[in-house]
C-alpha cells in the first residue's frame, strides 16, 4: 500500500510540475506577445508622428498646389481614422469599420 501512494504522489508531483511549466509557457506567449503588440503600436505612432510633421510644413501651399493639398489632406485624414483604429481600438469592430 505504502509503495502505490509513493507512486501515486510522483505521478501527481510530475503533473503539477508539467502544468506550471505549460502554465509559465503561457504566461511567457502572452508577455512576448504583448510585447510585440506594443512594439508594432510604438511604430505605428512614430509613423503619426512623422506624418504629422509632414503635414505641417505642408500648410498654406501655394495656388497652384491647392487640389494637390486638399488631396493629400484627404488621405492623412483616412491614414489617422485607420491607424487610430489600432493604437486606440474602441467599441465594435462594425463601428470601426463603418466609420473609415
Amino acid at each position: 500500500m505504502g509503495l502505490k501512494v509513493k507512486e501515486l504522489l510522483t505521478v501527481f508531483l510530475r503533473i503539477d510540475t508539467r502544468l506550471h511549466q505549460e502554465s509559465t509557457e503561457k504566461e511567457w506567449n502572452t508577455i512576448i506577445n504583448a510585447n510585440r503588440i506594443m512594439s508594432v503600436r510604438m511604430t505605428i505612432e512614430d509613423n503619426q508622428d512623422t506624418v504629422n510633421a509632414l503635414m505641417k510644413k505642408l500648410k498654406n501651399p501655394p495656388d497652384e498646389y491647392k487640389d494637390a493639398y486638399d488631396a493629400v489632406s484627404d488621405l492623412y485624414d483616412a491614414y489617422i481614422s485607420l491607424t487610430n483604429c489600432t493604437t486606440d481600438p474602441s467599441g465594435r469592430v462594425q463601428d470601426r469599420h463603418s466609420a473609415f
